[in-house]
């Protein structure tokens, strides 16, 4: 619905502006859903694989044509390059050579003339052939006609063009300086006849020569000027060239089928030339009824206002039909005049090109030649126009569709000209040729007649032109210098002639491909700008390699801040000048005063400063709409192609659009209000929820800004609380971690060493002293463990709930074990081989946890040593042996093995945190740290001053 269908609008702002426009006129849930997926397709358009795909196909077909043209071009210039002869002096060496046969035959009157004739009429007759053949391959081609080229790749047009032209300068040769009729011919004939008809029949060569020119201009004219002029009007939208050619296809074709009217005017032309006379009056009048309208649409609205760009396209197209019909008439005017006798169309060459004629010019069938004429040129134009406006749609509409190959746009003129000659042209030249040389072997003393006479006779009843030339140069042998003269004056003449052809028809040619490829560059290069964001990065390869549109943006923007510093500088420079041309303005007048000589003077530079300000005045705004124009270009590509600034753009345009649905559905739901619509009502008063709408709305905002202004208020004063709260609980935290921990760490420190010989001491006894301490450091282990645990939990600043919880069940666990781990440790710390009447004197003795909470200090290391000298005491008589050897078991030295576990956690890098392996790089900058640590340094100081 919104895409773009011209190019100046195919960019997003205008998609934008469109789709919000068209949600303004209509509000709704349906026109909200719309315009959202449409906007989404043209999101989609940039990442659609298959329509990448149709592009990339139809690209390819452009730059295949281009490649085409490119390598005939390379043909013509390889073929140009062998002669590189000026066209200028190629015409100036024939003009010389055809001066050289006119000196030669005034020269030697009508001997010199009968002796070019023995030279040129074989080579005419011969040619003659050579035409015949070409005409009979056109002709048989039929619908194929327009398609047929030659070996070298030249179209069937311009062959038969070459040929008739070399047919046209022999006959030229032979009358160009006719004979005079001083010395009678050795036959007897009379020379005041023999040219009678050669005037004639050079007309009607000539005349197919200007029928082949203006077949050729046709081409031409139509492939450099009407064809890039319509295809520019055409994608511009011009709106009178689309106005011609709507009106063309749809008000002065409509009802009528140009095929089935060219049809029957053919079958009345048949009638006529085979004398059957069948008119229809209704043909003619549909004619009638055609030409009339397109001579309307040929013309201007009224008679004082101008042509518009249409009609005149229009008229020049249909121009050059025109001069094609003129010069045909004239040719087929002269045919008519012509009188021959009968006997010389049994000659073979005449017969074979008179089968090929296939219609009449006189005076019954040229008004239905013309109106046929006439079908056919509408018929081309309408195709041509269908065909155009078809191609240059893929330059208008953003969506791809299949392409047509450039060729295809002439293929409806070269059609036209393809069937033009093989049912109107074919024959006439050849026939014309066979004639003249008829003519002039009877100059030369053959009786021409006579010959056909004789030789006619058998089933084909056909006299070959070969026999006759033959004969006539054996009746009249040409000798002596005149004969190799005339023959090296021929002889040069066709060289520089055929050099200068060659010459003409390559800058001709190349001319034709040069515009074509330029064409077509354009075209190329348009859509490759048009479909940039689609086609693969290295789409242009070949030999013709066109600027990106990327490449060409880049360098407008660095010319355009070039032209604006620019513009700047000269603002100042002109301002500079300015104020130097007023106080020279003001010299002038002080001294003119005084020197009235002078006022000329001040008059003459008071002109040239106002002069120049006015340049400076047009210099100026030109460079402003520049710059106006040239940001409007860079805008206008940047919003068209997937860049950055379009994306965004057109990600906030999705956005709007999904608001303004979501608002369109809650505008026509019947949905009930949610719990924060309620709690919005709750905080309006009665009198403010009476009526919806914009007061509503606007009530409502208030209420929840003036809720949530208090909240935020609470929400601070508890934001502070809880910060207060969690500074005393780091305090505690803190305190517990670095005073309370470290203290419990000492405390067991000392007596970690006797735990563990008393350990070792139940393991060797194998159990007899019971397992109290291996169970006790067990269980020791598993209380410093969550201890550790809650202390690093405790830690942690950010807690959360979860978090917060299992702190709360952690912390309940230590408070739990904490009374029976140092009351379980005391137990350990009496004698273990006592009595249980001991046992319970010890008890009574022993301090209780109520006894420490009192405050009562309990000096650990002296309790424990005490007990373990009455440990040693009681178990000396039992002295650890090798069960096996007997031999006594050293006990182990504990302050050594403490020293041993400091230096095996220093190697193994937990000198800092006994839980946690430091790497070397982190034990490397520990020490380094330490080493340089200023208390440390400070400490080792006061170490040495002591000493000292």
């Amino acid at each position: 619905m919104f895409q773009a269908h011209i190019y100046s609008n195919n960019h997003v702002m205008e998609d934008c502006m469109q789709a919000i426009s068209h949600i303004q006129q209509e509000f709704s849930v349906t026109s909200c859903a719309s315009v959202a997926k449409a906007f989404s397709h043209r999101s989609r358009k940039f990442s659609n694989s298959s329509l990448s795909a149709k592009v990339s196909a139809s690209e390819r077909t452009l730059h295949a044509a281009l490649e085409a043209d490119v390598t005939r071009l390379n043909k013509i210039v390889e073929k140009s390059e062998l002669d590189l002869t000026d066209i200028s002096e190629l015409l100036g060496t024939l003009e010389m050579r055809l001066e050289a046969i006119s000196r030669y035959q005034s020269l030697h009157g009508s001997e010199g003339h009968r002796t070019l004739l023995f030279i040129v009429l074989p080579k005419l007759a011969e040619l003659t052939k050579k035409y015949l053949v070409m005409e009979n391959t056109a002709s048989r081609s039929e619908q194929r006609l327009h398609s047929l080229t030659s070996r070298d790749g030249d179209w069937f047009l311009d062959e038969l063009a070459w040929v008739n032209d070399n047919l046209l300068e022999y006959i030229r040769m032979t009358t160009h300086h006719p004979p005079q009729s001083d010395t009678p011919d050795d036959s007897g004939s009379d020379d005041g006849q023999q040219m009678m008809c050669s005037p004639v029949l050079c007309n009607i060569v000539a005349g197919v020569k200007e029928v082949y020119a203006s077949l050729q201009d046709l081409v031409l004219n139509f492939q450099q000027i009407i064809l890039p002029d319509v295809l520019t009007s055409l994608v511009k939208e011009d709106a009178e060239v689309l106005r011609v050619v709507d009106s063309l296809d749809k008000e002065i074709l409509k009802g009528h089928d140009l095929d089935t009217l060219g049809s029957k005017l053919e079958n009345m032309l048949r009638n006529i030339i085979f004398g059957t006379k069948v008119i229809d009056s209704k043909t003619f009048d549909e004619v009638r009824e055609l030409r009339g309208a397109f001579s309307r649409l040929c013309l201007p609205a009224d008679t004082c206002s101008p042509m518009t760009k249409g009609a005149m396209v229009t008229k020049a197209f249909s121009g050059l039909f025109d001069r094609v019909f003129e010069e045909y008439s004239a040719v087929m005017l002269n045919l008519d005049k012509l009188q021959i006798p009968k006997s010389w169309r049994k000659v073979d060459v005449i017969r074979e090109a008179g089968a090929l004629q296939l219609t009449q010019f006189n005076d019954k069938t040229k008004n239905i030649l013309a109106d046929l004429f006439f079908i056919k040129q509408l018929a081309a134009m309408a195709q041509f126009f269908s065909i155009a406006k078809r191609y240059a749609s893929i330059f208008i509409v953003v969506e791809p569709i299949a392409v047509e190959s450039y060729d295809a746009l002439s293929k409806p003129i070269k059609s036209f000209v393809a069937d033009f000659v093989r049912k109107q042209i074919l024959g006439v030249a050849s026939q014309s040729a066979g004639y003249f040389v008829c003519e002039h072997l009877s100059d030369i003393g053959l009786d021409v007649e006579k010959e056909i006479a004789l030789k006619d006779f058998g089933a084909t009843s056909r006299v070959s032109i070969d026999d006759l030339c033959k004969k006539g140069l054996d009746k009249r042998t040409q000798t002596g210098t005149q004969l190799s003269q005339a023959n090296t004056l021929i002889s040069n003449f066709e060289t520089a002639w055929k050099r200068q052809d060659v010459a003409k028809r390559l800058i001709r040619s190349r001319g034709l491909m040069e515009a074509l490829i330029s064409q077509q560059t354009k075209y190329l290069t348009c859509y490759q700008w048009l479909h940039e964001d689609l086609l693969p990065a290295a789409s242009t390869q070949g030999d013709v390699n066109q600027p990106t549109r990327k490449e060409l943006l880049t360098q407008l923007r660095s010319s355009l801040s070039v032209m604006v510093q620019s513009n700047s500088s000269y603002i100042e420079l002109s301002e500079k000048v300015s104020a130097a041309e007023g106080q020279i303005t003001q010299r002038l007048k002080w001294n003119a005063g005084a020197n009235p000589k002078l006022a000329s003077v001040l008059t003459r530079f008071e002109a040239a400063q106002a002069a120049r300000s006015s340049l400076l005045q047009t210099q100026t705004n030109f460079m402003k709409e520049l710059s106006t124009y040239s940001h409007s270009v860079l805008h206008l590509e940047t919003m068209r192609s997937n860049s950055q600034d379009a994306v965004n753009l057109e990600s906030k345009c999705n956005q709007l659009i999904s608001r303004c649905l979501d608002v369109c559905k809650n505008l026509e739901g019947d949905s009930q209000i949610n719990e924060q619509q309620r709690l919005m009502m709750s905080l309006m008063s009665k009198g403010d929820r009476q009526k919806t709408g914009n007061a509503f709305l606007g009530r409502a905002h208030d209420s929840v800004q003036s809720h949530s202004s208090s909240l935020m208020s609470k929400i601070k004063g508890l934001k502070r609380s809880v910060g207060v709260i969690q500074e005393k609980y780091q305090s505690h935290v803190s305190t517990m971690q670095f005073v309370t921990l470290n203290a419990h760490h000492k405390l067991i420190s000392e007596v970690r060493a006797v735990l563990k010989t008393l350990a070792k001491e139940e393991m060797d006894d194998g159990g007899n002293l019971g397992c109290w301490v291996q169970q006790y450091l067990k269980d020791y282990k598993v209380f410093s463990e969550q201890l550790a645990k809650v202390i690093k939990l405790a830690s942690n600043e950010s807690l959360k709930d979860q978090l917060s919880a299992n702190i709360e069940t952690l912390l309940a666990e230590v408070q739990q074990d904490v009374e029976s781990i140092f009351t379980r440790l005391i137990d350990i710390a009496k004698p273990l081989a006592v009595t249980t009447a001991n046992n319970e004197k010890d008890k009574t003795d022993k301090p209780t946890t109520d006894d420490l909470a009192a405050g009562q200090e309990l000096d650990i290391s002296t309790s424990t040593s005490a007990s373990a000298n009455k440990d040693v005491q009681n178990h000396a008589e039992k002295i650890p042996r090798d069960p096996k050897t007997g031999k006594v078991v050293q006990e182990r030295n504990s302050y050594a093995v403490s020293v041993w576990r400091r230096v095996k956690m220093k190697l193994d890098g937990r000198e800092l945190d006994p839980s946690k392996k430091m790497s070397v790089t982190d034990q490397v900058s520990y020490i380094i740290n330490e080493a340089s640590d200023i208390k440390n340094l400070a400490q080792m100081y006061e170490g040495w001053t002591s000493w000292v």
